[in-house]
């Protein structure tokens, strides 16, 4: 799983995309997203399991969700990201909860509203008012069509540093047991935390993390197998190849 550290920081952020046969890896970001399906079906996979996006339904990713996409047949599919401080109300109503659905679908006024304003806008996003106004009209949208669940309540403020620590130390050999000790935290309650929001234990998200950061380093020119292992935080190009072919 990749933390998107491009997509974890900035205010007013918003940056949106159209791609056809959407497939991307789980990862996890601090900004929220929204999804819109605009042909075909798309399968969401966050930590409640899969969900099927079908053809003008939405989809609302919160801040620090487990999240990946997949494609079967074909998909032409809309995805915004945008920073916590357009829709701040919202998110500090729903603190510490998630919705037991992603999927979620509009009024036709709504959909209408959303659609001419943000996902069809042919050149310039829509000024900053209408865009707000956009984000909270899909928010309302998804409160009305799932359920809030307490029982996924969950420490926002810890996901973030975690990833911010690992993020800024992953080349270095870190454990989590080191981890939970310099955050301030008992071991065995990050562990069980990490496990149940992340879906995995912190050994194989921080080899994957490396293995990601490799994958990127080795797209440049000049920069060989061996190099790419050890500023990724391998001890060894063996472990590499471990690592690499168990993702």
């Amino acid at each position: 799983m990749l933390y998107q550290e491009f997509d974890s920081t900035g205010t007013k952020f918003f940056r949106c995309t159209v791609c056809e046969n959407f497939n991307f890896a789980s990862h996890i970001h601090i900004h929220s997203e929204l999804i819109y399906v605009m042909e075909g079906e798309l399968l969401l996979e966050t930590e409640k399991g899969l969900e099927k996006i079908s053809e003008g339904e939405f989809a609302l990713i919160l801040p620090n969700q487990v999240h990946g996409y997949k494609t079967e047949n074909s998909s032409k599919t809309w995805i915004g990201v945008f920073s916590g401080d357009w829709i701040r109300q919202f998110l500090y109503d729903i603190s510490g909860k998630r919705g037991k659905s992603c999927v979620f679908s509009c009024d036709k006024a709504t959909k209408e509203f959303i659609l001419s304003k943000l996902i069809n806008a042919e050149y310039e996003p829509p000024e900053e008012y209408t865009l707000k106004s956009c984000f909270y009209a899909v928010c309302g949208s998804y409160l009305k069509n799932t359920v809030l669940d307490d029982t996924c309540s969950y420490d926002d403020s810890l996901m973030h540093q975690i990833l911010e620590y690992v993020s800024a130390r992953f080349r270095e050999n870190i454990t989590l047991e080191k981890m939970s000790q310099e955050l301030g935290y008992e071991q065995h309650y990050v562990s069980r935390y990490f496990h149940k929001n992340v879906k995995m234990n912190f050994r194989k998200f921080l080899n994957q993390y490396r293995v990601s950061y490799a994958k990127g380093l080795l797209l440049q020119s000049g920069v060989t197998i061996s190099q790419a292992a050890m500023e990724s935080g391998f001890q060894n190009v063996r472990s590499f190849n471990r690592a690499l072919k168990n993702f």
